[in-house]
């Protein structure tokens, strides 16, 4: 008989089904950055695997934003949207990261809320209802739906080498 899982009486199944809605929606938009790093850079896949797999989506897009806001340094405009799209998306990032990989447990008040113990050595207090994680793992899928969206108006810009 397999051994239950660590998250089944921990939390509850729509919190379990929000957290694994964050983490597909993660997973997507980590290899949208990557992928698009790569486009940029012209890297092919054993500069991609050397360069990339070990960092993480925050750093990734920490070098996407440096990469690109080198190759449009001379339409403001690009460069100030894309900037803009990074950090109108810095707060679901930073949930994402605590939902990914916090630590769990379930609280009384309000019911139906979960808190992370620890992440990264910080202890955090407030709770998160599986909507509002649900809430999270929309926002990174428009997230990349504006980065789709970016890339569609601007690639051609981003592949040249200044």
């Amino acid at each position: 008989m397999p051994a239950p899982l660590f998250g089944e009486g921990l939390l509850t199944k729509d919190q379990l089904e929000a957290i694994g809605h964050v983490a597909i929606e993660s997973s997507h938009l980590e290899t949208l950055v990557g992928n698009y790093l790569c486009f940029t850079l012209g890297l092919n896949l054993t500069a991609r695997s050397m360069l990339l797999d070990r960092l993480g989506l925050t750093a990734k897009l920490n070098n996407l934003k440096i990469v690109v806001m080198m190759r449009l340094r001379n339409d403001e405009a690009a460069s100030k949207r894309f900037s803009d799209i990074i950090e109108s998306f810095r707060t679901s990032i930073d949930e994402r990261n605590r939902l990914i990989h916090g630590t769990w447990y379930q609280v009384e008040k309000p019911p139906g809320t979960f808190t992370p113990v620890a992440y990264k050595g910080h202890d955090f207090t407030d709770t998160i209802s599986a909507e509002k994680a649900i809430g999270t793992a929309r926002a990174l899928a428009e997230f990349q739906a504006e980065l789709e969206a970016f890339f569609l108006l601007h690639g051609d810009e981003l592949v040249s080498i200044p």
